[in-house]
């Protein structure tokens, strides 16, 4: 059996070219973010514009934020509308931040097309 390391993806196509790339939501970007959440809120379809001048490869998600600030839910669809975590669950923002906002990787990578939007679901829970 062969070794394959976890989360390493394919080549580009022949004649495309891999950039890292790096999307950054917070509240002076996307207003939805500005609003405050109390325990039990939930913010539905959070627009995630994405650019428009190439496809772009969800390949991990990295998440800031405080413990202090409590514990949220968060879940993700992608371009087509598809939740990405399993059976639309929330996943704890504590997963996200667990080793000092460490990406977590997404397997498969999520692929979206030029100038699509991902969108979010937050729920605070404490």
């Amino acid at each position: 059996m062969r070794y394959r390391p976890q989360f390493v993806f394919p080549p580009p196509p022949p004649g495309w070219i891999d950039e890292e790339f790096v999307y950054v939501f917070d509240a002076q970007n996307t207003p939805a973010l500005a609003q405050g959440l109390l325990p039990g809120d939930l913010f539905q379809n959070i627009q995630l514009p994405l650019e428009t001048d190439a496809e772009y490869r969800v390949r991990s998600i990295e998440l800031i934020t405080s413990p202090a600030s409590g514990t949220y839910g968060i879940r993700f669809r992608d371009a087509f509308g598809t939740l990405m975590s399993a059976n639309g669950a929330f996943v704890l923002s504590d997963v996200y931040a667990r080793a000092g906002a460490a990406q977590v990787p997404l397997e498969p990578q999520e692929v979206s097309p030029p100038g699509s939007r991902l969108q979010a679901d937050i729920t605070r829970f404490t």
